[in-house]
């Protein structure tokens, strides 16, 4: 029947959306076949956007399908972000009461990029509740990677105190090879230097 209402994937039927004079997306609202509001994957009902001066989106908030304020499916009210650029050099979230919120039930509320010379994130720091860096519960607070012209992941080190270290599944970097499809078909695990490399699965990996 053609007259049949169509719902994406998310059983969504429509999206309604608000613009400023600029044409920025101040608000994007989800809503079901009777035309009320519904949750989306990310289990909000809405999201209202803020910009800075170059127009980035620099924070984000949630809403349910009453309109209150609400956490996302990963735990966070609103995220705020800072650019360099274009690029997002800072990241933090937090809960409906304004309070920093552990991201993944993890150790740090926000995070810092560094990026290369194409705009890759070449380097990711995690910071605590009191802005200093902090270790994650996988044993680092500094990550380092280098990305190749096909922007796939090839190498990921990883730091604490600004040396390199073990993290708790016994490792320091990860080596990725690519198929033709920019699928990982090979995944070395250097366990104590670059010269000491074991391949393992996948599955065996916890970044």
């Amino acid at each position: 029947d053609d007259d049949e209402p169509i719902l994406n994937n998310n059983g969504i039927y429509s999206v309604k959306r608000e613009y400023d004079e600029n044409g920025l997306l101040l608000e994007e609202g989800y809503y079901g076949i009777d035309n009320k509001p519904i949750l989306n994957i990310n289990e909000i009902a809405s999201v209202k956007k803020e910009y800075d001066d170059d127009g980035n989106v620099c924070a984000e908030r949630y809403y349910d399908t009453n309109g209150a304020e609400t956490v996302s499916k990963a735990g966070h009210h609103r995220v705020e972000r800072t650019f360099e650029n274009k690029l997002a050099v800072s990241e933090a979230w937090f809960d409906v009461d304004g309070k920093p919120y552990h991201l993944n039930n993890d150790t740090y509320v926000k995070l810092g990029r560094e990026y290369d010379e194409n705009g890759n994130i070449s380097v990711i720091r995690y910071y605590g509740e009191d802005g200093k860096p902090v270790a994650l519960n996988a044993g680092y607070d500094e990550l380092h990677q280098v990305v190749n012209e096909k922007k796939q992941v090839v190498r990921i080190e990883y730091y604490l105190g600004g040396e390199r270290v073990l993290i708790n599944n016994g490792i320091s970097a990860l080596e990725r090879e690519y198929d033709e499809n920019g699928k990982a078909v090979r995944i070395d695990a250097v366990v104590i230097s670059s010269q000491h490399a074991a391949e393992i699965s996948q599955e065996q990996i916890h970044e």
